[in-house]
């Protein structure tokens, strides 16, 4: 303070400091106030944004700049927004990159006031009802675009076109099925203009685009009528089809020829439906080229009647509940085909040859069904997509399908012969019948060499006397059927072995669980599972070792009928048997299709066992970082979208059933797979049995902040844990490995110092990188990630409210195909 000259720096460094900061304040202040103003102007879905908070940042659909100080992105797609977005609101907004509102239902002009927005990089209107012209002044202003995306408007042409100055920016613009041969003038774009060829196939286009429109009324009244048919026969997600409208050709998912004369695709992946499509909808929709209805719940058998679709060239109907046969006139009538994907669904019998009657066909993917029987060879196809996973097919691989990688045949116990391990038996050979050993010493000694197979039941008896405490837990594997058990592959919760249950035998009781009459123990069936095997059906079974959790030793037992269950061993169970027995029976009685379910539990006081379902993929945490080879499953941006809802579908469940209830435990090696991929969540009401983990460690890159018990766990707390698990899903990073980093910094805190104001793609796993058009929702799932992951509580969405988000984001996602081998639907269904 004795030098008055840096007293009058410090003054004047302060006051640019208390200006900047007041201006920053005013600034976010005006986007706050031009986002309500919007919200205040449209209709449909509410829009997620409490206005008791004074920062627009953790709104849902809203991003800002990394000192939270502007707004920079505004992602809505697919919200149902109907009205005209009023003056204004963009000269406001003026920091804005992205700018997403496709797949509403938005009117009137395309703002113009979008053209103050100088540093926009992304434009995204695509499948709403503007009308009128390209705003001319955009020309002038938005020369930063690298993105636009006005398709499926219905845009006129500008009177008198300006000369503008080229985008030479511009990487991806998609401007079809707008009512206009010229929209754009003819130098806007020079990198087409100074192609020859391109510009003729351009021209081409647009005078398509432009020809007269001569409707045949009475095919697309019919085309309308089968589809008012069809949703009013399926429930799940209300499908945006306004009734008002003779022409279904703006429906949401429907697509039409370019003369808007008759519907050659529909698009509704991921939409809840659930139902049996009634006979006669595809005879009147005899035009389709595309079917997508992947990702639902239908039922029922795929409906014959797509035969009469003689065009028909994709056929996508993964991921649902149909059943029965493949249609054989399928064979005679859809020659066309180019793809088919009915993997992950119910359908049975044999694989006909009469796919090779498919000549044009490119991508076969029949995984995770029930087909029997012997694999066709498929002479003459060329496929460069297939796919017969876990399904209950047997014999040799043909020679034509030995190039294809092994994953694609994985899951078939008959299967054998290239490129399976599995080598094929000769006729004189005899397969041996594996059983698990259960006579072996701490040396791996057998006891006496006795292995008598006529004696088996026996043998396990007296064998599990004399097994160690150290072998039931898993220190010494168990080899089973499918030879060494693996201690650390990912399967933290699936079971607790045939052979644990022996212990409690040993020190002198019977082993069972509940007390009957007589004073017995036995297993308790919940009354949603049937007693298909009891406990000495469980003891004759072989036993696998999958892994050791949090709450106990995992194990795969496979009962004689070929059943297969995971059993999990309990290890410092802290309630009492009354309470232990209220909690289980609580777990018990849940029912979702996105958690493992619990079938049957035994109790004893040396004993506590849990009896699931098995789950034959393993765990997300053994698939994300377990085989990196040739064999390694594929995850795409469809199924890694596909698992983080079904994941948080499950959480939501569990949470709907009181504010008191949580899971406590959500990690990756929690989230088990199913044949077709799908999600379910376990471990499940075990946090409040067991006591403290004796390695905290593992589970402590999930923990939210505040907790400190891991009994006592809120469901905000559940909402960080998922969000680091969806960032583990598009970093491909484990937590507990960033944990264990040099700096100490764990995957949240590295994503968000990570994460540019440009979204760029860094933080994302390299395999993602390989999808195109799905950068808008991977940045909208990471910033979903990041909200969960919020250091307050207070400061987390609910479960439900993470659940319709990514709901919504991946609607919007699905509906366009955002896969190498799914990438061929519509830019505006």
């Amino acid at each position: 303070m004795n030098n008055p000259l840096l007293l009058l720096f410090s003054l004047t460094i302060i006051l640019l400091l208390h200006q900047t900061q007041t201006q920053k304040t005013t600034d976010l202040s005006s986007d706050r106030a031009a986002l309500l103003t919007l919200r205040s102007s449209l209709s449909g879905r509410t829009l997620l944004w409490p206005i008791t908070q004074l920062t627009p940042c953790n709104w849902s659909g809203v991003q800002c700049d990394q000192n939270l100080t502007r707004v920079v992105g505004l992602h809505l797609p697919g919200n149902s927004l109907t009205g005209v977005i009023p003056s204004g609101i963009f000269s406001n907004l003026t920091e804005l990159r992205t700018l997403s509102l496709r797949f509403n239902a938005l009117s009137g002009g395309i703002p113009e006031d979008l053209s103050e927005c100088k540093g926009l990089r992304n434009l995204y209107l695509q499948g709403n009802r503007f009308s009128g012209v390209f705003p001319e002044v955009f020309f002038g202003s938005l020369k930063g675009l690298v993105r636009v995306n006005v398709a499926c408007l219905s845009l006129s042409p500008s009177p008198q076109p300006p000369s503008p100055p080229h985008y030479y920016t511009l990487t991806n613009a998609h401007l079809t099925q707008n009512p206009f041969p010229f929209p754009f003038p003819q130098n806007t774009f020079p990198n087409t203009m100074n192609n020859p060829l391109l510009l003729l196939f351009s021209l081409t286009i647009i005078l398509l685009l432009h020809q007269t429109q001569t409707q045949k009324t009475t095919d697309l009244s019919s085309d309308r009528a089968a589809l008012l048919t069809l949703r009013s026969s399926l429930s799940g997600r209300t499908l945006l089809w306004p009734i008002t409208q003779l022409t279904p050709c703006n429906w949401s998912g429907v697509q039409c020829d370019q003369n808007l004369t008759r519907v050659v695709g529909l698009h509704l992946p991921g939409n809840s439906l659930t139902g049996v499509i009634p006979s006669g909808i595809f005879s009147n929709l005899t035009e389709l080229r595309t079917l997508s209805l992947r990702f639902n719940a239908l039922s029922g058998g795929i409906p014959e009647d797509l035969s009469e679709c003689k065009g028909l060239r994709n056929l996508y109907l993964q991921g649902n509940r149909f059943s029965g046969v493949f249609p054989e006139v399928f064979f005679g009538s859809l020659k066309g085909l180019v793809r088919v994907n009915v993997g992950g669904n119910r359908l049975s019998g044999g694989i006909s040859s009469g796919f090779a009657n498919f000549t044009r066909l490119k991508t076969l993917y029949l995984d995770g069904n029930r087909f029997t029987g012997v694999l066709p060879s498929f002479e003459g196809l060329v496929l460069d997509q297939f796919n017969v996973s876990f399904n209950d097919l047997n014999g040799s691989i043909p020679e034509s399908l030995r190039g294809k990688g092994r994953e694609a045949f994985l899951g078939n116990e008959g299967l054998c012969g290239e490129p399976l391990e599995k080598v094929c038996p000769s006729k004189e050979d005899v397969p041996p019948a594996v059983s698990v050993d259960f006579n072996r010493d701490r040396n791996g000694k057998g006891d006496d060499g006795k292995r008598s197979r006529a004696k088996k039941t026996s043998a396990i008896g007296v064998g599990a006397s004399k097994m160690s405490d150290a072998e039931v837990l898993g220190e010494k594997p168990l080899t089973g059927a499918g030879g060494a058990g693996s201690g650390s592959n990912g399967f933290s919760v699936a079971a607790a072995a045939a052979a644990a249950m022996t212990t409690s035998s040993a020190a002198g009781g019977n082993v069972s669980g509940a007390g009957d009459a007589s004073g017995n123990k036995k297993l308790v069936f919940f009354r949603n599972s049937s007693s298909v095997f009891d406990l000495e059906d469980l003891l004759r079974a072989s036993a696998e070792v999958l892994g050791k959790g949090t709450f106990g030793t995992a194990y795969k037992a496979v009962l004689e009928a070929g059943m297969m269950v995971a059993v999990k061993r309990l290890k410092d169970v802290t309630v009492s048997e009354p309470e232990f027995r209220e909690k289980i029976e609580f777990v018990g009685a849940m029912d979702h299709q996105n958690l493992v379910p619990l079938r049957a539990y035994y109790y004893s006081k040396e004993e506590k066992l849990l009896v699931y379902d098995y789950m034959p993929m393993g765990s997300l945490s053994a698939l994300l970082h377990g085989n990196k080879g040739g064999g390694r499953t594929p995850l795409n941006w469809e199924i890694r979208s596909a698992i983080a809802l079904g994941a948080a579908r499950g959480i939501e469940y569990l949470h709907s059933h009181g504010d008191n209830i949580s899971h406590g435990n959500i990690k990756s090696s929690n989230v088990l797979l199913t044949k077709s991929l799908e999600a379910r969540i376990s471990d499940f009401g075990l946090a409040h049995l067991v006591g403290l983990p004796s390695t905290p460690n593992r589970v402590a890159g999930y923990r939210a902040p505040e907790v400190t018990d891991p009994r006592r766990v809120s469901q905000k707390a559940d909402v960080y844990s998922f969000g680091v698990l969806v960032l583990e899903l598009l970093t491909g990073k484990a937590p507990t490995h960033a944990l264990l980093n040099e700096e100490g910094v764990d995957l949240p805190r590295w994503v968000q110092s990570t994460v540019k104001e440009e979204w760029t793609s860094e933080v994302f796993d390299l395999e993602l990188l390989r999808y195109q058009n799905v950068e808008e929702e991977m940045v909208q799932l990471l910033q979903l990630a990041i909200d969960g992951g919020a250091q307050y509580p207070d400061n987390r969405p609910t479960m439900s409210e993470v659940k319709s988000r990514i709901e919504e984001l991946r609607g919007s996602s699905v509906v366009r195909g955002a896969d190498p081998v799914h990438g061929l639907e519509s830019d505006c269904c």
